[in-house]
């Protein structure tokens, strides 16, 4: 049975390799030949920075304001290097903080919140917030951060009761978020024009880290849209701006993955990226490139690094959905389970009870797996994968009607599912 599967895999492989031979390819290794090598890190004045601080604070052990400067340089740091171990020391010294002021600055609870945020631990962002709010110093910010965070736990209507107490077109804060609402609702152009606006914003103002973000993600936006041309050339201004950004990286890897269906294209840009075997967004790609390629020890080997690096730097709860993904290919169903339900635990949205509902589906148990489907899935979100995964529970359970009318909407959506992904609504 195996042996058929893999040959099925193989011809559908083929026939999309054969399908975009003749389309010129869009990523090139010469556009970033100079970028590749140049690794995120801190610069001089922030190194600077965390020192003088440090000193401080082992100077006057208690002073929370020193600790509160302390806690920003680091968490400035991981912005820009990435270092986890940075993230955890700002969260450890926010706490600190908070509890010294008693919960009543607010834009210390802020900073507390913005790092519980990178940390994915949204509930404890949504309750600092809550005392952030109470307080009224900085409504906005506060409120803002809020629908954030909203959007994150599935809490979709208390994000829209926020975006309209904010409402304000002419702020570049608020048009972020209302870009990302409109992206939500599956209106992309609206998404997309919104944060067009942000980035010439941006350029106006000569805020480059601003004009950064807006273009990496516009460059994301994109490529859902299907316009890749686009897309690489976003990516490509986010290197302009800043050549150390693994994020814009990783997405022209992707695109000569995912459009190009140039795998070695794609490994040599990912092998080029300092430290790649240490990050574990790189890690993954890279082991869904030997997945299509058919090179199974290899990404057996890789996802083993992806394991072990997450372990050692504690990323446990900001990697648990790969992991389960990984446990179910091992077979371990029952780590699968436990892993899979501690992240519905952690934030209950569509995304999380799809990752609950493939669980049950890739352990034999369809029953569960549908109900969780068409009760918490179906409807909520338009994500691919998700729309992929309930196609396929669907059809497990015999309802090929509504097998057929996801499998049309899922044949526009080949760049962002992927090689792999793609072979697979193929066979629906």
């Amino acid at each position: 049975m195996k042996t058929r599967i893999g040959l099925a895999l193989f011809a559908l492989g083929l026939l999309l390799y054969l399908f975009k031979a003749d389309q010129a390819p869009i990523a090139k290794l010469q556009d970033i030949d100079d970028s590749l090598q140049v690794a995120p890190q801190n610069p001089d004045w922030l190194q600077k920075d965390i020192a003088f601080w440090q000193s401080k604070l082992e100077q006057v052990p208690g002073e929370f304001s020193y600790k509160a400067k302390l806690a920003g340089a680091y968490g400035l740091s991981f912005s820009k290097s990435r270092v986890f171990a940075d993230l955890f020391k700002a969260g450890t010294l926010w706490a600190e903080v908070n509890e010294q002021t008693h919960f009543k600055e607010a834009g210390f609870l802020r900073a507390a919140a913005r790092n519980a945020i990178s940390r994915h631990e949204f509930e404890q962002a949504a309750s600092l917030l809550l005392q952030a709010e109470k307080l009224g110093e900085g409504l906005r910010a506060t409120q803002l951060m809020r629908f954030d965070v909203a959007m994150e736990l599935a809490q979709y209507d208390v994000a829209e009761k926020l975006l309209k107490q904010t409402e304000d077109f002419s702020d570049v804060d608020f048009l972020i978020r209302y870009s990302k609402w409109k992206d939500y609702k599956g209106n992309l152009d609206e998404a997309i024009f919104r944060l067009e606006q942000v980035l010439a914003w941006a350029k106006e103002r000569n805020n480059n880290s601003l004009e950064f973000w807006a273009v990496s993600n516009l460059g994301d936006y994109y490529g859902h849209a299907g316009t890749i041309e686009k897309a690489y050339a976003a990516y490509l201004k986010a290197l302009a701006l800043d050549p150390s950004s693994t994020y814009a990286k990783k997405g022209i890897a992707y695109i000569a993955f995912a459009n190009d269906m140039d795998p070695q294209k794609a490994l040599s840009i990912i092998d080029g990226i300092a430290d790649s075997n240490q990050n574990p967004d790189l890690l993954l790609l890279k082991a869904d490139i030997f997945e299509f390629t058919g090179a199974l020890q290899q990404r057996t080997e890789v996802l083993n690094q992806f394991k072990k690096v997450v372990e050692e730097q504690g990323l446990e709860s900001l990697y648990r959905m790969p992991l389960v993904q990984i446990a179910l290919d091992e077979k371990d169903f029952e780590q699968a389970l436990t892993l899979a339900r501690a992240e519905v635990s952690h934030r209950a949205t569509p995304q999380t009870y799809d990752l609950l509902a493939w669980t049950y589906f890739s352990a034999g148990d369809i029953e569960s797996a549908l109900k969780i489907t068409e009760v918490q899935v179906l409807g909520q979100s338009e994500e691919p994968v998700l729309l992929l995964h309930s196609a396929e529970i669907l059809k497990a359970a015999g309802k090929l009607s509504a097998v057929n009318e996801l499998k049309e909407e899922l044949e526009e959506a080949s760049f962002e599912l992927g090689p792999i992904a793609t072979k697979q609504v193929m066979a629906l």
